[in-house]
This record gives structure tokens, C-alpha cells and sequence, in this order.
């Protein structure tokens, strides 16, 4: 299965902010296999294969649920140096990878901005789980939204806090 998402941080895009990507990503039997993310501002190529690591080519020649994640973001801001949205699921997770912000997470958000870049992080040695509904945990179905996303660089405390507070936060 191909998953495509053409203009991930499309209100970005439209607003000529330059974080914005193309995220793509092959399924083979519900495994992603292979991943890619094109930051065409910033000329950027994230990409990977199962198996064979997370890769960034630098080709410069060198829906938002406000109200449910302030409970989130006030704890993590207690504990961390701050929090950073961009705007680009795909491209945040291409940054975890590349170890330019130690986390990423998001509630309710479809496979195709994510699956490359959740690639991109387990290959590069960082962890993510998800989400799709409370009754259904961690199991892949890539036509419907991800209740809760979390990606991490692999650091075990940062990962650990994280999917215990977005597990707590999420059963009320």
C-alpha cells in the first residue's frame, strides 16, 4: 500500500511558511518498508528502508485539537525546555530522526503524514508506538485516524514519561 500525503502542513504551505513536506511511504503486508519526506524549502531529503537505517540528503549542496492537547503540552512543558509545533507531522518526525528535537507527538492524525517518518525514527535507533482507538491498541489500520502518535529519539526516560502521560491522559 502506498501512503501519500502530498502537502503535509498544508496551512503552512498556504501561509508561505516553509515547513511543509511530501511524505511517502510503502506498506508491504502492514509493515512500512520503505519511507521518504521531501522538505522542499529547506531542500531536504529524509528517507529509509527497513533494515537499512535513516538517511538525510541535503540538497542545498552542503486539523488541529487545541482543547485536548493543553493538558499535554502543560505537563511537558514543566519537564522539558519547550514545545515546538511546526506544522508538518511528516517533518517533525524526519526531525526526531535527525536529532533536531528529542520527541513528537500527536492525537488523531492520518497514516499517510506519518508512516515514512515513523519509519525514519525506528530506523535512525529512535521508538514511536500508536494509538488507533482505546479499545484497540498499537494495531496498524491505515484507513483510519491514529488516536495517539508518539515518536521519540530512543532516549528511555523521554520515551517512557511520554507514553505514560499521553496513556493517562487519553483514558479520561
Amino acid at each position: 500500500m502506498w501512503l501519500l500525503d502530498p502537502i503535509d502542513g498544508t496551512t503552512n504551505y498556504v501561509h508561505g511558511l516553509p515547513h511543509f513536506s511530501i511524505s511517502l511511504a510503502i506498506s508491504i503486508n502492514k509493515e512500512i518498508c520503505y519511507g521518504a519526506i521531501y522538505a522542499p524549502a529547506y531542500k531536504e531529503l529524509f528517507y529509509s528502508t527497513r533494515g537499512k537505517g535513516a538517511w538525510l540528503k541535503d540538497l542545498n549542496g552542503k486539523k488541529s485539537r487545541i482543547e485536548e492537547n493543553i493538558p499535554i503540552v502543560t505537563d511537558v512543558l514543566s519537564k522539558t525546555h519547550g514545545v515546538r509545533r511546526h506544522g508538518s507531522a511528516a517533518l517533525d518526525l524526519a526531525f526526531v530522526s535527525a536529532g533536531r528535537v528529542e520527541g513528537y507527538w500527536e492525537l488523531y492524525i492520518d497514516w499517510w503524514g506519518i508512516a515514512a517518518g515513523l519509519l525514519l525514527v525506528e530506523e535512525a535507533g529512535g521508538k514511536y508506538f500508536i494509538i488507533n482507538s482505546k479499545s484497540n491498541k498499537n494495531k496498524r489500520n491505515f484507513s483510519k485516524l491514529t488516536l495517539a502518535t508518539l515518536a521519540t529519539n530512543g532516549q528511555n526516560d523521554i520515551h517512557q514519561y511520554m507514553e505514560k502521560l499521553l496513556r493517562i491522559k487519553l483514558a479520561k
